[in-house]
């Protein structure tokens, strides 16, 4: 009798150990169950309230029906742009019958079928999930200050003419990889997951907005509604510019022909047989040495010095100084630039500056006495509408 005394105490022992175990277990997660309102209680909405779950099959939607949160039949819980482009995730596929709630004490779980926590992010105060039109989906507190978020945005990925993007606004790829920033500074810049990828060159010129016209042209304007930057594809009739998930940035017409491009899609570069590529070879290998009058190299360089030795490492003999080699190659509208053309700025005195295209909106330049051969943005004050091709 003793020894069966004995064991039921050993029992007891492990029981009450077990029930501590359970206590900690719901002081740290909360109940997934206490004071759950029914399970579609906010689906279809962009919130979700205290008390309240989603289940699986069920979502949130931001109020513009561009976004979905879903919590999916896997088991994963997924923020979604349109075109079924995931944005965000939990990582916790794999997990059928899971579903997400936001407890009491503040804390969103995404638990397991059997009620472990799969997912959570250990708040304390939280009120309400909302599903936000920028992308971002937001944990905020009773004062409405947001304690967690998942980081992510969304924008347009085009607009359609006649379209406009003010200072501060954006598009972005599908993929949400790339997007399209009109900046306070005037500059209309392209960026990439490791930084820029191309720029109008407009920095300072007072842009404020850029809009796809209906008569096919896409311009950039100051507050006077004065043209700064221009793609020159007037006559095209209305199209639309779109950001692609290859990291271009296209002007498109209705039919979705092309017009204009910033050729910043991966591995985009002329082969290195051409002349053009051997001609930016050359004008690449003298980065950084100096800007001197007269200089043809191979230690220093003026502008014209620069474009004809490195199209002469092409094979193609140009003049000496840019007013000629401007009369001597093939004009083609700035819009149809590839890699290797010349680019060309005139003022009162006749064309002053020459200097290579590179793609990207990026160009390889000796700039003037005081700086050094360099690769830059281009820039359009004083740029001529026509780029140069050198023909053998």
């Amino acid at each position: 009798m003793t020894g069966i005394r004995a064991s039921a105490s050993m029992f007891g022992t492990v029981r009450a150990r077990t029930l501590a175990l359970l206590a900690a277990f719901t002081i740290m997660f909360g109940s997934a169950l206490a004071a759950a309102s029914p399970a579609d209680a906010a689906a279809g909405t962009s919130r979700l309230n205290v008390g309240e779950r989603l289940v699986a099959g069920q979502g949130l939607v931001s109020p513009s029906g561009n976004l979905q949160l879903i919590m999916q039949t896997d088991g994963n819980l997924v923020l979604y742009a349109p075109g079924g482009n995931a944005r965000w995730n939990t990582g916790t596929d794999g997990n059928p019958g899971a579903f997400l709630q936001l407890q009491p004490d503040g804390n969103l779980v995404l638990y397991s079928a059997t009620i472990v926590p799969l997912w959570y992010t250990s708040t304390t105060s939280g009120s309400f999930l909302n599903l936000q039109d920028d992308g971002n989906l937001v944990l905020y507190d009773a004062q409405s200050t947001a304690i967690w978020a998942t980081g992510t945005s969304y924008a347009p990925p085009r607009m359609d003419a006649p379209a406009s993007l003010s200072v501060g606004a954006r598009l972005q790829s599908p993929n949400g990889a790339y997007q399209l920033v009109m900046q306070g500074d005037g500059n209309l810049v392209l960026y990439g997951p490791a930084g820029w990828t191309w720029q109008s060159g407009t920095s300072g010129t007072g842009a404020n907005q850029l809009v796809v016209q209906t008569d096919g042209n896409l311009v950039l304007y100051n507050a006077a509604m004065s043209p700064v930057w221009f793609t020159r594809t007037d006559g095209r009739g209305p199209g639309f510019l779109q950001v692609q998930d290859d990291g271009n940035l296209v002007l498109y017409t209705a039919a979705g022909h092309w017009t204009w491009q910033t050729y910043t899609y991966p591995g985009y570069t002329p082969s290195p047989s051409t002349p053009a590529q051997r001609a930016i070879n050359y004008a690449t290998q003298q980065l950084g040495k100096p800007y001197v009058l007269g200089g043809a190299g191979p230690n220093a360089f003026d502008c014209s010095g620069l474009t004809m030795k490195s199209w002469a490492a092409a094979g193609i003999t140009l003049p000496r100084v840019a007013a000629e080699q401007y009369a001597a190659v093939v004009k083609y509208p700035y819009s149809q630039a590839q890699p290797g053309d010349l680019l060309f700025w005139s003022g009162a005195s006749g064309i002053y500056h020459v200097a290579i295209y590179v793609g990207g909106g990026k160009m390889i330049e000796a700039p003037h006495s005081g700086a050094n051969v360099r690769l830059v943005a281009v820039y359009t004050a004083g740029l001529l509408g026509y780029v140069g091709r050198p023909t053998g």
